[in-house]
This record gives structure tokens, C-alpha cells and sequence, in this order.
């Protein structure tokens, strides 16, 4: 320890001297690290005691302690003196440094116990001179002119050699065994300066051994315990002549400095009997092969050159040696005791391992050899990239790495922990695989960057691969092996077949890991030069019958999530108009891959927003803003079909960290609006489509961490909402608990269980409009009139004796906390107002009867003569004398269907009381909210709590017992079934999941099973490869299924089958392909036919095999399990082992891919041979522009085909981000200017389009259905996928009002002048003028006679995919992007949506275009909806004109093609 005073004083350069009563640092020499008391305590024995450890640094209290005598010969202020007892104490904690002995380990700690410690002196640092020797060195004793040095023989040479000293030159004079240590004897000071004649003994580094004069009279180098002081005692003499013996008297303090590194000339002799340090001749034999070393020996008179020199070793170098000193010593104790056993004494409490000890020396070797962090500079980095490899090298040529070689061959012995606890006990087993890995770890961390000792396992190769096997350790073994092989390109040259055999094999152990590949792909290349033996044995052994290996670009797939919050407004709807709530970002990483991060935050509709996993179409985005459903802001831009809005906002930046952005949804205007920070945005959405419910929504890639604030205990605001505007949790629905949730979720992993997702439903923005039955036109019988009083009398008298047992009593003023009332009384002496609304509810109850189709009619006249009213007890009588006496109605029992007609007669009352609501300005919340009218009640009945149903129920039920009471007879009307199976469902409302079809089977026999967690529609068995996913599942010949829950099964139709299932039910799907039968179990049941057979299908072709498939209804969840794992297969044991089966996935390692459906309709070329439609072309004239002529016919009667027919002519037109001329001008050269009116008349830029376009005939879509034909199953809602980017999505905005240019009648077209020559080039084709035109139109011409209203006409996008039956002009999609300053003032006004025009007013007319920009290479294609009139033959024919344009040639290979830039 190095004492450093409290106060430092002026004198003596820092340094004073040391009393009691002083506070010191306590300093570790070697490390440089203060003696501190900790706060924590390990101690079993003394619990008031604190540990005491190192620590880095010298702040706080925790470090410094007091020094007190322990004598009472010595008092506080005097001088330390050496040799001194004395006390120390923690100035922090007020407790003794004590010795204890906890555990049966020696400890030191903080104590109450005192301890005495010893003061022994090494050095004073001040008295010091540099470059003199000193005591307790390390140092390199050099003989003759630095050409060698004394040193011990290497490891390898054996233990008995190594007893043994000599001179060697080379390279051993940098390594660990030509360290020594100079320990001084018998002196006050072990580190003072060394005088000529000091004795003093030499102790080698690494071995801990001494150089000494042993019992034979021979200089060995032997143990600690056999070297006794007189026989390794020596001294420095500054020459062989006759020394004066006599002691000097000693100096006080350091000593005077004599011996000088590198300079003073040491004759080394030994002490007790005067003979001086030399070398033995080499024999003759020896000196001709040229060996360097020469024995070190004792001789009375020895060479002329005996003189030595000392050199101080570098401080790193002196540690690394005490290191290896320390680790070889605890690793040959662990390896001994490893051997014994192995041997034949095999108890375990025999031995005992240092398992603590080798773990925590292992962690601490890994640490020291680790690399040098990347982010340091150049120069700094290289020197410690030396300074690794120099500490790697002492360590290997002292055998460190032979020594790390036999503790792993030691522990291989053993197979597992299992194995290796019969020879060592629990304990070590545990240890075990720890210490395996850890030294794996060490040989690599020795090896890494080091070419020379990568060099070393050149030869154990074999060694190192046959390793490989060993699961355990096979992350370390592969470090290693991928160490060896990146540094020693050697070793290239002797890797065999086998080897690359064997880490292929890890491929199956540790799935794709890219260790292994890159082991592979550095056997492949050696210096920049292909190695084509390796690269071939690797491809022959590792790519035939192996997935793919290769992997793309990594993309950063954007995931949307939402609270299960559902906004929307129409006519009498119930919810609330004006929304608010926030989100915070907790953590964006910008770049996790080489696309920038996404995170946007807004709006969407349930209507269409479909993010799909893996990006929307192709690798497209997916996120909020990407298509006509979602409004979304990313801090710079608000984003709407896919078109980015750059808006101003304070200090605009892309979100990041700390960043609160609220979001307001006004559904009135409508429009959306951001704010960020608290400062409003300075732009905003408006004029969309409001026909679907909003909710929340945050899109986001890896890297990204946000909350949803949704107000409430939702999430505390942190900006006050806007004036108005409600927080979103109070549009949570009634039992629902808030949740955050994927939208488009097709599996949910949980606990390693997956669960496969039917399609979602939602509710639709009319769920929330009250719409009860309409009595208007009803009007009451005079039998029903009659009974309408009595109704409403015993109705009275029931809510009467409700009230009473709550408590109520009568009062002339209603009061609600005293429970007073003033109705309770008589019907006939009611109020007249409370009369009347009771005959008026009693009236509505019997008008909503007959409005529903029952039958009320008398059928029995006497039973009002039998009816007996209830006698109360006397507690039932008001103050006012009124005592309640309804009708005793105990005999009335009500049918199961009188029972559902009494629930959707209360379902009709909730109705008229929300509706009545809703008129007088009330609105649903979660919260009640008298002052501002939010009713929790103003929800669907469905939604309902059961406590609120119950009191309609018990209502209605009253009412219609009163009724049959009083004899009449309610006949409900018929039940119609209504089935909800898979065959009412269209495509989109059905998920197929398939596995990969190349693991289709052609025989044997197989089983998997599926767990139904739902009951509802599904389908589970067998399909072809080729299964369509748009048709329905066991619809065609394509699949063998059954339907658990109405018990069919599905082959080319249906066939009742089996027994419905329950939730958590399991069926076992089985198919036999040499018998060609397959089976069903469920829960291990074999279901059987109604004929008793138990085969579902027989006599099956195999084809091209057989794959599990399952399809799954709207918000169903079941679990497929193919039976990797064979144990989690519930009823395989039961049925299917004992037949023969064998589990469908046994043996794989990797999970099977499963594909799920996803339809989408493209636009495909019309077939010529069409049944409906015909195309035509019309050679242009002299008059007239050439054209396509396109006729659709449709054959029927009353039922036939009456389908929107979508055709889009394959003619593309791209949009930049800005006009590069002022839009709606066409640049002409100065000659062929010509009058506005004539531009479109003459059509200037035709010539041009003869002679580049030789483009396509048509391609266009033919999206109808026959009525025979079954519907397309398309997996998600029509509405929401078959337009998955966003229907109508990405449509230009409206910047100038259409110009219409007038055409003459059909039967004379116009004159239209043109150039009768032959089309010679001239400036009109000169690109620049091409690429600037901004104006762009086509025509279509109605022939006579046709229905002009049947046709529209306009322009779409590619990412068009929305196909309605019916056109609908509302379901366009609109969005109007205002952008402003902060002052107000409105800069942009953008909203693109597609322009679609009815014929039926411009039959006559072409409509002319003026198209605003839209976003970069948009592609806008002319489009043409068809429809028929019902029941008659019809042909439609449009003439689609072109600005004399000719015929187009081939069509682009699909609508992703890059088009021609084109004019009009």
C-alpha cells in the first residue's frame, strides 16, 4: 500500500511526515486502486460489519482512514515509525479494518472488532533515484553486450529441464521466462536502493522458483519451500577481486544509489560460499550446431566475461508475467484435480475443484485479452492492438494455450452435466458447461488478430472440427475456428471435405447463423484469390436439398397499431364529432437499416385501411398516409395517398425523442388537424370521406418507442385539447377494456404458441344510428285501442311497486336524495302529462307489435273476468293512502319465440329512447356527462350492459304478459333462418392459411392437428399445392376439408359429416396415400359418416400431393400444430401412432412456412375471344382520328349480369413534382404556333406519337362475375383490401376547372384539318417540348340510341383496385390538403381525387383535363366503366378517340411497367 496523507504540504515536494491522528489514503501499488469501505455486507458471522474492497477512484469519505497507535507507548500527533502496531479506521463508516475468518475464508472487512495491522517499510518514493536498481524489480539479467540473458527453458522442453538456468539469446530476451525479481535480505527497506555486497535472492516470474545452490552442490532453479535463505542468497560485485567484507554501516532511508540500469558491469556470487556466477563451456558437438544455450553454474573462479547487466523490465510486461505466474498455477491445480477424477478414485467428496475460482480467473483472462473498442482514434487503436498482441504472445510461449487445450480435453471426457456430476457432485455440474464455454472463449480472445498463434492450429485442425459435435460449446468452437481460419490463411491449404462437412452440420444446430457463414465464406477466398476446391466441396455438400441460404436486403417493415377506439359520424348517429388525443415518442433510432426509419402518426377508416405485413404491394410503404384511408403527419409532411405535403411548424423536424403530437378529428367540417409540442401545424386535411368509423393510429418501423395519451387514466395529457374536443377513451365502448392492437394482425405469437387470425370485423358508422321501427303509418285497431289504458294502468302499477322496494316514497316534489316522488299514485290520478306519455308508450308498444308482423288478436274473453290482482302488505301503503295493485300475472309463460320477440321489442325501446336522445343534442360517452349531454347508454343494444337490458326486458316482458293477461293471443311472425356460413360470405371475409408447397406429400401416411379456440366458421384438411385462394375452400376439387362448426365436410360441395366442435377442440387431420383415404378425429375420436363410415373422403388421386391447409371466418382463431415437436401433438398417441401415421412436419428443424391469402383483382388484357366484350379498332382518315372501338353485350332475362364492367387502356401518362412550363401549356417551336381553339382540334403533337408509340392494342380488365360462377374469395373486406394501397388511391387534384371543347353530332363528325403528307420529324418531336407538355385529354363517344347514364368516364392510377358492382360517385375517395402560415393565410389548397364524369350530361362533348401535379412518376391511366340495363339485350358501344392517334402495339409486360413519357 502507498500512504497518501490528508493534507498535502509544501515541503519536501508533496510528501510530510506521516503522525497518528492523520487521515490516509490506502493506495494498491500494483493496480493503483484505493482501499475503500463499502455499503454492502457478506459477513455470516458479524452483521454489523460493511465489506471492504478496491475501488478506481478517490472521492468520498468511503476511501480514507485513520491511523491510531496501538501501543500505549505511542500517542496521537507522533511519528509513525516502522514496525509500528497500529489501528486503522474508516473514516465513513467509524468502524476498525479487521481481520475475520467468515466462511472458513480469510476476510477483511469493517468491523466493531479491532484488528492491530504492522507497519512494514518497501520504499520512500522521494528519496528515490531514477534509473538505479532497487529492491523487489523486475528485471532481465543480460550477459556480455545484450546478445542473451539468463532465462529457464520453455514449457515444452518438460518440468525437469525447466529446473535448470542458462544464457540464450534470440527471441528470449522478450519473453516471460527471462524474468527475474530481486528480493533484498535482511534490511529495514525491501524496496530500497541495492548496494554492491547486499545479499539479496532471484525469483523467476512465471514459475515462482529461485535460483539456488541445491543439495548436490549444483545451481538449480527450485520451489519456494525447498529454496532456504543461505543457499539463494547472492550479491553484486563490482569486480572478482579480493572484496572488503566488512559491513558498512547502513545509511538511512533509500540507501545511496550504485548500480545503474544498463551501465554498472555485475559480478553475481553467491553468499555462503563465495563462488561466482558463470556459464560451462559447450562441448564440441554442441558449438557445431551453433546451439546459443550454455548451462549457468557455480565456479570458484568462472570467465573473464562473468560480468552481467541489468535491465528493468516494462511494467505491463512484469504484470502480464505475474498473471501467467497466477493462471498456470490455478489451472494445472484444476487440471490435477480433473485427473484424479478420471482416475479409479471416483468418490466426489475426495476432491475438491477450484470451480469459483478457474470461472472468475476465465472472465477475467476474456477481459484482459478483449480488442480495442472501434470508436477509438487511428493511432491509438494500433497501439493497443500491439500492446494485445504482445500480451498474447508472453502468455502463448509461456503454454497458456496447451493449458487451455488440456482443461477442454479434461472436461470432454464428460458428455453432459448429468454425466460429469457422477464424478464431481451437483455443485460442479453446474458449473460445467459455463467453465466449457468460457475457455472456448479464452483460446479465441488468445488467438484473435494474432497470425503466429492462429499458425498453431494449422496442425490440430482435426482437433479443433472434431469438436464441433459438442452443442454445449459449439458458439465458442465456431469462434475460435472462424479466428483461425480469418488469420491463418494457411490453413486453407489443409481443410478437407470432412471439415467443411461438420461446420455445414451447424447450420442444423444453430439455424442461419452468420458465424457459420462466415467461416464458410472465408474458406472460399484467401488473399483476394477464390479457392475452387473449398468453394466447390462447399457448394456440392451444403446447397443441393437446403432452403436457399442467400438473404435480401434487410427491410424495415412498418407496423400500424391503434386503441380499440372506433369514431364516425352520419345522420342520427349517437357519437360525439370532435376528437383528441396525443402520442409521445419515447425513442426513434433514425437508420436501423439503410432505409430511413418510419414513424407517422394520424388518422384512418375502417372503411379500407389495410397495412399488410411485409409493405403494402411489392415493398411499397404501408403506413399511415399510404392510400386514401389514413391522414397521417410525420413532423415535416402530412401524408395522404401517398403524396407527402411538405407544412411549416415551429422548429419543423422529422419526430424524434421527447416529441408530443396532438392530433383533433373535427368530423363535422370534416377535417384533421396536428399539433406538435403544443404549436399548431400550419396545415391540415379536409373535405374527406367520412363513410367509415376513424380511429388513432401510429405507423412504425424498428427502432422506434411511442405511447398513445388517450386521456383519463388512458394517459395524462400533456396540452390542454382545444375547446370542444373530446379525449378519445371516452368513445371507449361499454365492457370493453382499453387495448393497443394490430391492424390487419394475422397471427398472434404467445408463450411459443401460435395463433392463426380469421379477418377482423368491425363495426360499421351505422351501428351508431338509432333506427327503431317505424309506427307512423300504423294505426290501431279498436280491439287494441281498448286494452290500451289497462296496459298502461298495470304497467303503472308494476313501476310502482318497483319504486316502493327501492325505497321510494310519495311526495308532492320529486326528490331524488330523499327519495320522494310524486307518481306514486293511482293511474287515474297521475299528473296529465305522466298519463299521457304512459298511454302513449303503451300505444307505441302495441303499434311496434303489428310494425314487426306480429298477429294480436283476442283469443280468449273471459280471462279479464279471471284475472286477480296482488294483495301487497300494508308496508306497500303511501302516506297518501295509495297502496299499488298490479295484476297477478304468475300463470302467464311466454314461448321461446314470444321470449325473442320480448328482446327485440326491448332492442326497439333502447332505439326510440336513443334516437329521442340524439334529437336533443345528447351523445354517447363512457363517461356520464349531464352538462354537456354524453349519455355510456348511447350504444348499439348489443353493447349494452346486462343491468340496462335487463330493465328493457322486464319492461316489454310486463307489457306482453299484461296482454295475453287479458286473453289476446301474440302469434309472432315466421323465424326465417338466416345461414351465415361460409357460402353467404364473399371472398374477403374468409383468411386461407396453406403450408409451403414444396413440402407437399405423394405417400405415406400423415397426421397434423387443429386446435379450434373459436367455434365459428372453419374449415381445416387437405388441399392440392395449386389450392386457390380465391375460391372457397372445398368449394372445387382442390381440397378435402371439414367444417367443425355445422359438421360438414367439403368436397365439390358439402356433405353433413361428424360432430360439431367446441372451443379449445382438436382435430386430427389424417390422410393415408397408399390406401388414398383420408380421416378426421376429434379430441381423438374418429368421426364418422351418417352411412357409419369413417372414411371422410376415399378413393382420392394423389396428382401432385397433398398440403395442410385451414380456413378461418370473420375474428376466428385456431392453432395448427404439424408436429415438429411430436410430444405437443395432444391425440397422436391415442390416434394415429398405433395405424402407422407419422407426425406431418417429424424430423424438420426449421419452423414450415405458412402462406395466408391476400386477394387483389389486375387489370388483365381483354381476351379477343370475350363473351362480353368486344374491342375493334377504327382506322383513322382524313377526317376522322383512328380509335378503339369497344362493345359489351350481355344476354338474359329479368336476372342477367347487370356488374360495373372496369376497362383501363394500358396508355399510362407520368407526372414529375413540378410543371416545367406553366400548366395547361403545350411549348411549340414559333412556326407551328397555333390559336388556342385549334390547339385541340389539330392535336400538334400526334405526328410524334406515329413514330415513337408503337404501343399496345389494350389492357384492360374484365372484373365481371356470371351469377353461376362462384364468388372470388378474396381475404380481406372488399372494401378494405381488394384496394389494398387505397381505392381510387393517389388521384390527382383539382387545380383548374375542365374546359369543354364541343364536338360535332355523331353522324357528321367534324372536319378536322391534317397533314396529307407523309409525317416527316420536325420540332415537335424534340423531347424537351414532350416532356413539358402538361396537358393531356381522350374522348368517348356514345353511339346512338345507347344509354349514356350506364357509362362513366375519367382517370385512375396504377394502384386502382376497387371494383364495385355498382358505381357510386360518393365513394370516391377526396381529401383537400390546406396548407397556411402562421398568420393565417392559406398558401396551397390541394386535393386530389379522381374525376369521373356521367356521360349522360356530355354525351355530345369531350371533356377536356387540365391535370395537376401529382408525385413523382405517377401514372395515370384512362379509364371506362360499362354497366347494362336489366332484362333486355343490349349492346353498348363507346368510341374511346384518341388525339389522332393510331393503333397501339403490345401492351407493357403488366401495369408496373415504365411507360413512354407521352403527350396528348
Amino acid at each position: 500500500m502507498t500512504c497518501r496523507g490528508l493534507q498535502k504540504s509544501s515541503q519536501g515536494g508533496g510528501h510530510r511526515t506521516l503522525l497518528y491522528g492523520h487521515a490516509i489514503l490506502l493506495r494498491h501499488h500494483h493496480s493503483g486502486m484505493y482501499l475503500s469501505c463499502l455499503t454492502t455486507s457478506r459477513s455470516l458471522t458479524d452483521k454489523l460489519a460493511f465489506d471492504v474492497g478496491l475501488q478506481e477512484d478517490s472521492i468520498g469519505e468511503a476511501c480514507w482512514w485513520t491511523i491510531h497507535p496501538a501501543s500505549k507507548q505511542r500517542s496521537e500527533g507522533e511519528k509513525v515509525r516502522v514496525g509500528d502496531d497500529l489501528i486503522l479506521v474508516s473514516v465513513s463508516s467509524e468502524r476498525y479494518l479487521h481481520l475475520s475468518y467468515a466462511s472458513g475464508d480469510l476476510m477483511v472487512d469493517a468491523s466493531f472488532m479491532q484488528t492491530l495491522w504492522n507497519m512494514n517499510p518497501i520504499s520512500s518514493g522521494c528519496e528515490l533515484a531514477e534509473g538505479y536498481l532497487t529492491g523487489g524489480h523486475v528485471l532481465r539479467l543480460f550477459h556480455g553486450h545484450m546478445d542473451e540473458c539468463l532465462a529457464i527453458p520453455t514449457p515444452e522442453e518438460g518440468e525437469e529441464k525447466r529446473r535448470t538456468a542458462h544464457y540464450e539469446g534470440g527471441a528470449v530476451c522478450s519473453q516471460a521466462r527471462s524474468l527475474w525479481r530481486l528480493e533484498p535480505l535482511r534490511i529495514s527497506w525491501s524496496g530500497s536502493h541495492m548496494k554492491w555486497g547486499q545479499s539479496f535472492r532471484i525469483r523467476h516470474i512465471t514459475t515462482g522458483r529461485y535460483l539456488c545452490l541445491d543439495d548436490d552442490k549444483v545451481l538449480m532453479v527450485v520451489d519456494p519451500e525447498k529454496a532456504n535463505t543461505k543457499l539463494s542468497a547472492f550479491c553484486f560485485r563490482i569486480s572478482k577481486e579480493k572484496v572488503d567484507v566488512a559491513q558498512k554501516r547502513d545509511v538511512e532511508g533509500m540507501g545511496i544509489p550504485e548500480i545503474k540500469y544498463g551501465e554498472s558491469m555485475c559480478f553475481v556470487q553467491h553468499v555462503s560460499t563465495g563462488l561466482w556466477l558463470t556459464y560451462a563451456a559447450l562441448d564440441a558437438k554442441a558449438a557445431r550446431l551453433g546451439t546459443m544455450k550454455r548451462r549457468v553454474i557455480l565456479h570458484q573462479e568462472g570467465h573473464m566475461d562473468d560480468a552481467l547487466t541489468v535491465s528493468r523490465s516494462q511494467t505491463e510486461e512484469s504484470q502480464a508475467a505475474r498473471m501467467i505466474y497466477s493462471t498456470t498455477g490455478l489451472f494445472r491445480q484444476f487440471i490435477k484435480g480433473l485427473d484424479s477424477l478420471s482416475g479409479k478414485n471416483k468418490s466426489p467428496g475426495s476432491v475438491s475443484l477450484p470451480l469459483e475460482g478457474v470461472i472468475l480467473s476465465l472472465q477475467d483472462l476474456i477481459f484482459y485479452f478483449r480488442p480495442p473498442e472501434e470508436e477509438l482514434e487511428h493511432e491509438e487503436k494500433q497501439t493497443k492492438l500491439r500492446s494485445l498482441r504482445n500480451r498474447q504472445n508472453l502468455f502463448q510461449e509461456e503454454g497458456m494455450i496447451t493449458i487451455v487445450l488440456e482443461c477442454i480435453d479434461r472436461l470432454n471426457v464428460y458428455n453432459t452435466a448429468a454425466h460429469f456430476s457422477e464424478f464431481a457432485g451437483e455443485e460442479a455440474a453446474e458449473s460445467w458447461k459455463e467453465i466449457v464455454n468460457l475457455l472456448y472463449e479464452l483460446l479465441a480472445s488468445l488467438i484473435r488478430g494474432n497470425r503466429s498463434n492462429c499458425a498453431l492450429f494449422c496442425d490440430n485442425l482435426d482437433w479443433l472440427v472434431s469438436k464441433l459435435d459438442r452443442l454445449e460449446a459449439s458458439s465458442g468452437i465456431l469462434e475460435v475456428l472462424y479466428c483461425v481460419l480469418i488469420e491463418s490463411p494457411e490453413v486453407l491449404n489443409i481443410i478437407q471435405e470432412n471439415h467443411i462437412k461438420s461446420i455445414i452440420s451447424l447450420l442444423d444446430k444453430h439455424g442461419r447463423n452468420h458465424k457459420v457463414l462466415d467461416v464458410l465464406r472465408s474458406l472460399c477466398v484467401c488473399n483476394g484469390v477464390a479457392v475452387r476446391s473449398n468453394q466447390n466441396l462447399i457448394t456440392e455438400n451444403l446447397l443441393p436439398g437446403r432452403d436457399l441460404l442467400l438473404q435480401t436486403n434487410i427491410v424495415n417493415y412498418v407496423t400500424s397499431v391503434r386503441p380499440n377506439i372506433f369514431l364516425g359520424t352520419c345522420e342520427g348517429s349517437t357519437q360525439y364529432k370532435k376528437w383528441y388525443y396525443e402520442m409521445i415518442v419515447d425513442y426513434v433510432e433514425s437508420f436501423v437499416t439503410a432505409q430511413a426509419t418510419h414513424l407517422r402518426v394520424g388518422w384512418a377508416m375502417t372503411e379500407g385501411y389495410s397495412p399488410y405485413p411485409g409493405g403494402g404491394e411489392g415493398w411499397g410503404g404501408n403506413g399511415v398516409g399510404d392510400d386514401l384511408y389514413s391522414y397521417g403527419f410525420d413532423g415535416v409532411h402530412l401524408w395522404s395517398g401517398t403524396v407527402a405535403r411538405q407544412v411549416a411548424s415551429p422548429n419543423a423536424h422529422t419526430l424524434a425523442a421527447d416529441d408530443v403530437i396532438s392530433c383533433c378529428l373535427d368530423l363535422s367540417v370534416p377535417s384533421i388537424s396536428f399539433r406538435i409540442n403544443g404549436h399548431p401545424v400550419q396545415g391540415m386535411f379536409e373535405n374527406f370521406n367520412v363513410d367509415g368509423l376513424f380511429f388513432p393510429v401510429i405507423s412504425f418501423s424498428a427502432g422506434v418507442k411511442v405511447r398513445f395519451l388517450l386521456g383519463g387514466r388512458h394517459g395524462d395529457f400533456k396540452f390542454m385539447a382545444p375547446p370542444g374536443y373530446a379525449p378519445c377513451y371516452e368513445a371507449l365502448l361499454p365492457r370493453e377494456r382499453m387495448r393497443i392492437e394490430h391492424i390487419k394482425e394475422y397471427k398472434h405469437d404467445f408463450n411459443g404458441v401460435r395463433n392463426l387470425l380469421g379477418p377482423t370485423q368491425s363495426l360499421t358508422h351505422t351501428s351508431f344510428t338509432p333506427c327503431p321501427v317505424d309506427t307512423v303509418q300504423i294505426v290501431l285497431p279498436p280491439h287494441l285501442e281498448r286494452i290500451r289504458e289497462k296496459l298502461a294502468e298495470n304497467i303503472h302499477e308494476l313501476w310502482a311497486v318497483t319504486r316502493i322496494e327501492q325505497g321510494w316514497t310519495y311526495g308532492t316534489f320529486r326528490d331524488d336524495n330523499k327519495k320522494l316522488h310524486p307518481c306514486l299514485v293511482d293511474f287515474q290520478s297521475l299528473p296529465e302529462p305522466e298519463k299521457n306519455y304512459n298511454l302513449q308508450m303503451s300505444g307505441e308498444t302495441l303499434k311496434t307489435l303489428l310494425a314487426l308482423g306480429c298477429h294480436v288478436g283476442m283469443g280468449d274473453e273471459k280471462a279479464e273476468e279471471n284475472l286477480k290482482k296482488i294483495k301487497l302488505p300494508k308496508t306497500y301503503v303511501m302516506t297518501n293512502g295509495y297502496k299499488p295493485a298490479p295484476l297477478d300475472l304468475s300463470h302467464v309463460k311466454l314461448t321461446p319465440n314470444q321470449n325473442q320477440l320480448v328482446e327485440k321489442l326491448a332492442e326497439n325501446g333502447h332505439n326510440v329512447w336513443a334516437r329521442d336522445r340524439v334529437r336533443q343534442g345528447w351523445t354517447y360517452s363512457i363517461v356520464q356527462d349531464i352538462v354537456n349531454k354524453r349519455n355510456p347508454r348511447l350504444v348499439p343494444y348489443n353493447l349494452l350492459d346486462e343491468r340496462t337490458k335487463k330493465t328493457n326486458r322486464d319492461s316489454v316482458n310486463n307489457a306482453v304478459r299484461t296482454l295475453i293477461g287479458y286473453g289476446y293471443n301474440i302469434e309472432p311472425p315466421d323465424q326465417e333462418s338466416t345461414g351465415h356460413g361460409l357460402e353467404n360470405i364473399r371472398g374477403d371475409k374468409v383468411r386461407i392459411f396453406r403450408a409451403e408447397k414444396s413440402y407437399a406429400i405423394t405417400q405415406g401416411k400423415w397426421y397434423f392437428e387443429f386446435e379450434a379456440v373459436t367455434t365459428g366458421e372453419m374449415r381445416v384438411g387437405w388441399a392440392r399445392p395449386c389450392v386457390r385462394s380465391d375460391t372457397e375452400l372445398g368449394a372445387d376439387e382442390l381440397a378435402y376439408v371439414f367444417n367443425g362448426n355445422k359438421a360438414q365436410r367439403w368436397h365439390i360441395g358439402n356433405e353433413p359429416f361428424g360432430r360439431q366442435w367446441q372451443s379449445g377442440d382438436v382435430v386430427g387431420c389424417m390422410i393415408d396415400l397408399s390406401e388414398m383415404n383420408i380421416m378426421f378425429t376429434l379430441n381423438g375420436e374418429m368421426l364418422i359418416s351418417d352411412s357409419g363410415s369413417e372414411m371422410a373422403f376415399k378413393d382420392i388421386e394423389i396428382g401432385e400431393g397433398f398440403i395442410p391447409v385451414c380456413a378461418l371466418g370473420l375474428s376466428q382463431v385456431g392453432r395448427i400444430n404439424l408436429g415438429q415437436n411430436v410430444s405437443s401433438l395432444r391425440y397422436f398417441a391415442i390416434c394415429g401412432l398405433q395405424e402407422g401415421f407419422e407426425p406431418f412436419a417429424i424430423n424438420m428443424k426449421r419452423d414450415i412456412t405458412m402462406w395466408f391469402s391476400k386477394s387483389l383483382p389486375q387489370f388483365v388484357p381483354v381476351p379477343t375471344d370475350h363473351n362480353h366484350i368486344e374491342v375493334s379498332r377504327v382506322d383513322g382518315t382524313v377526317d376522322s382520328a383512328p380509335c378503339l372501338k369497344l362493345t359489351h353485350k350481355t344476354f338474359g332475362s329479368q336476372n342477367a349480369n347487370t356488374d360495373m364492367m372496369f376497362l383501363r387502356l394500358s396508355m399510362p401518362v407520368e407526372f414529375h413534382e413540378t410543371f416545367k412550363v406553366p400548366a395547361g401549356t403545350t411549348p411549340l417551336t414559333r412556326a407551328l404556333t397555333i390559336p388556342e381553339e385549334e390547339v385541340v382540334v389539330v392535336e400538334p403533337d400526334s405526328e410524334f406519337e406515329v413514330l415513337k408509340k408503337s404501343a399496345s392494342r389494350k389492357e384492360q380488365e374484365d372484373e365481371k362475375k356470371e351469377p353461376s360462377v362462384p364468388k372470388e374469395i378474396s381475404v380481406e373486406n372488399e372494401k378494405d383490401t381488394m384496394s389494398e394501397k387505397g381505392k381510387k388511391k393517389g388521384f390527382f387534384s383539382k387545380a383548374k376547372k375542365a374546359a369543354m371543347t364541343p364536338l360535332a353530332p355523331p353522324p357528321a363528325p367534324p372536319t378536322v384539318p391534317r397533314l396529307v403528307e407523309d409525317v416527316v420529324p420536325d420540332d415537335r418531336d424534340d423531347p424537351e417540348i414532350i416532356l413539358s407538355t402538361t396537358t393531356y385529354y381522350y374522348s368517348v363517344r356514345i353511339f346512338a340510341g345507347q344509354e349514356p347514364s350506364c357509362v362513366w368516364v375519367g382517370w385512375v392510377t396504377p394502384d386502382y383496385h376497387q371494383y364495385d358492382p355498382t358505381f357510386d360517385l360518393s365513394k370516391v375517395r377526396n381529401v383537400t390538403v390546406t396548407v397556411g402560415d402562421d398568420k393565417g393565410n392559406i398558401h396551397d389548397s390541394v386535393g386530389p381525387k379522381v374525376k369521373f364524369l356521367n356521360l349522360k350530361a356530355y354525351n355530345t362533348s369531350a371533356p377536356r383535363f387540365e391535370i395537376p401535379p401529382l408525385r413523382q412518376h405517377t401514372y395515370v391511366s384512362r379509364l371506362v366503366c360499362l354497366s347494362t340495363e336489366t332484362g333486355c339485350v343490349q349492346s353498348g358501344e363507346l368510341d374511346l378517340r384518341w388525339s389522332s392517334l393510331p393503333l397501339l402495339s403490345s401492351p407493357p409486360p403488366s401495369d408496373r411497367a415504365l411507360p413512354c413519357r407521352q403527350a396528348g
